[in-house]
């Protein structure tokens, strides 16, 4: 009897280990200019974070300390690890400096982009630049509420050196029936991307910069819809259609076969 219950205990274990307790986050993204629509899939769990475009599909394992960067058109991936995440600021620190010839480089890559990508890589460079220091980043209430896909949410922008970047609807995480528990692998994620967790490198979501931002609201929450604004204007709008906990497959966050890996220059 004994070593039945032991066998039973076993076979337990093994089967619980096969998927795990995580959020799933479902977002509708929209490209101001073009009406473009996209989905965005969201899945966390404990120290691991998947994000998938109709493009790109973004891996961060915490427990390995790297992230994959997976495109689907050619079927190849980049693996992001420290020293890579190192060499690329460097990277773009020198592209902050006025004629040096990493900005040619840059500014010669931006040029290549569609206007609506290039408003947006530019802000998100800057932001890059400058938003870093103490005290350049801050949070404002408009007094405003908005109900929107996926609850209700209190209405701020979102300033970088005292330039309106973002409008952000932000809902307390507690009103969604989740905990900081929950959202853990965000602040290991953004201290994995450290400087580089803003730029074009990143997925571009506030809720990577959490732990910031919700030390500047004073509360934990996350962002329901968020607006990024470019010379005053709306460019591009997420809204969270649906936020869920749910058991995510152990296998979600495995780099998938059949990929090529692509050498990720980080050399000027």
């Amino acid at each position: 009897m004994r070593h039945r219950l032991l066998l039973a205990a076993i076979m337990l274990a093994a089967t619980s280990s096969t998927a795990f307790a995580g959020v799933v986050i479902t977002s509708t993204q929209v490209n101001v200019a073009t009406k473009e629509e996209s989905t965005i899939n969201g899945f966390i769990e404990a120290d691991r974070l998947k994000i998938v475009t109709p493009g790109t599909t973004v891996i961060f394992r915490g427990d390995l300390n790297r992230t994959w960067v997976i495109a689907a058109s050619t079927s190849t991936y980049v693996e992001i690890t420290p020293e890579v995440v190192t060499a690329f600021a460097a990277r773009l620190a020198a592209a902050q400096t006025p004629g040096s010839a990493e900005q040619q480089k840059l500014q010669e890559r931006l040029a290549k982009l569609p206007p609506e990508q290039r408003t947006i890589a530019e802000q998100q460079l800057r932001a890059l630049g400058k938003g870093s220091a103490a005290g350049q980043v801050s949070y404002a209430k408009s007094g405003q509420t908005k109900t929107v896909a996926s609850g209700r949410c209190e209405v701020y922008g979102k300033t970088v050196n005292g330039q309106k970047q973002e409008e952000l609807c932000i809902a307390p995480i507690s009103a969604l029936g989740l905990t900081d528990a929950d959202f853990q692998a965000l602040a290991l994620f953004s201290t994995f991307m450290g400087p580089l967790a803003t730029s074009p490198v990143a997925p571009r979501a506030d809720y990577f910069n959490w732990a910031d931002m919700n030390k500047a609201i004073g509360f934990s929450g996350i962002p329901l819809e968020s607006t990024l604004l470019g010379g005053g204007q709306p460019t591009l709008q997420d809204t969270m259609q649906k936020i869920e906990r749910v058991t995510i497959a152990a296998d979600a966050f495995d780099l998938p076969a059949g990929l090529t890996k692509r050498e990720l220059a980080t050399r000027r």
